[in-house]
C-alpha cells in the first residue's frame, strides 16, 4: 500500500472499502458478460467499470478547482471596483493631474471589475446548474451505494473493536447504547439491504423510481450529518 496508517479503525475501513470495491467490480463484470466463472471476466471490461467509477470523483476534483478559480475571479472584479471607487473618492486631492483623466481612468476600472465579478458569477452559476441537470438526469442506484459507504465507515468509527462483525452488529450496539435513535437504526438496515441488492442485482432488478432513488439519497444524506455529529 502506498500508505502507512497507525489508526486501525481507519485501516480497518480502508480495507473493507478496498474489498467491497473489487467485489463490485467483479460482481458488475459478470452481470455486464453474462459470465458465472470469473476466470472469464474480460479485462478491457474491468478496466472500463473502473474508469467509469473513479470518473465522478475527478469530475468533482475539477469542479472544486473551478469554483475555486471563479471566486478569486470575483474576488478581483470586486478589488477593481474598490479602486476605481478610490480613486473617484481621492480626486479633488489630486490637483496636479487632469481630473477628468483620473475619472475616466476610475470609470474604466469600475467597469472592468463589475464585468469580470458577473462573469464569474454567471459561468460559476451557469456550470452548477449544468451540472445539477446532468446529475439529475443521470442518478443512478451507485449514488446511494457511495452514500451508504459513508454511512458504513461513520458507524465504524463509533464502534467499538470487538464490535466489527458487520454493519448489523455495528449498528445495534449504537442504537443499544442510544447512540441513534430506533428511525435511524431502522433506516440504516433498510440501506444496508438496498446496497446488498446493488451489489448482487443488476440495476434493472432494483426496480426503483427515479424519485423514489432521490428520496433514499436523501434519506442517506441526512443519516450521514447525524451519524458526523456523534464523531
Amino acid at each position: 500500500m502506498k500508505y502507512k496508517f497507525s489508526n486501525e479503525k481507519l485501516e480497518y475501513i480502508l480495507d473493507e472499502l478496498g474489498e467491497e470495491y473489487k467485489s463490485l467490480l467483479v460482481e458488475k463484470s459478470l452481470d455486464k458478460n453474462g459470465n458465472v466463472d470469473v476466470d472469464n471476466i474480460n479485462l478491457s471490461d474491468l478496466i472500463e467499470l473502473d474508469i467509469e467509477t473513479k470518473k465522478p470523483l475527478k469530475i468533482s476534483k475539477l469542479e472544486k478547482t473551478r469554483k475555486r478559480m471563479f471566486s478569486l475571479s470575483a474576488l478581483i472584479g470586486i478589488i477593481y471596483v474598490m479602486i476605481g471607487g478610490l480613486m473617484l473618492i481621492l480626486r479633488p486631492y489630486r490637483t496636479n493631474i487632469n481630473n477628468r483623466l483620473i475619472t475616466e481612468f476610475s470609470f474604466i476600472v469600475i467597469f472592468m471589475g463589475i464585468l469580470v465579478f458577473l462573469l464569474s458569477v454567471y459561468a460559476s452559476v451557469f456550470l452548477d446548474l449544468k451540472r445539477r441537470k446532468s446529475s439529475n438526469k443521470d442518478i443512478s442506484p451507485y449514488a446511494l451505494f457511495n452514500n451508504w459507504k459513508e454511512i458504513e465507515a461513520l458507524i465504524t468509527q463509533l464502534t467499538p473493536d470487538e464490535y466489527h462483525k458487520g454493519p448489523r452488529t455495528m449498528v445495534e450496539y449504537l442504537s443499544r447504547n442510544r447512540m441513534i435513535s430506533s428511525e435511524d437504526k431502522e433506516q440504516i438496515l433498510e440501506l444496508l439491504q438496498i446496497r446488498n441488492k446493488i451489489v448482487h442485482s443488476s440495476e434493472d432488478n432494483l426496480k426503483m423510481s427515479k424519485v423514489e432513488l432521490q428520496k433514499k439519497i436523501k434519506m442517506a444524506n441526512k443519516l450521514i450529518d447525524n451519524l458526523s455529529k456523534l464523531i
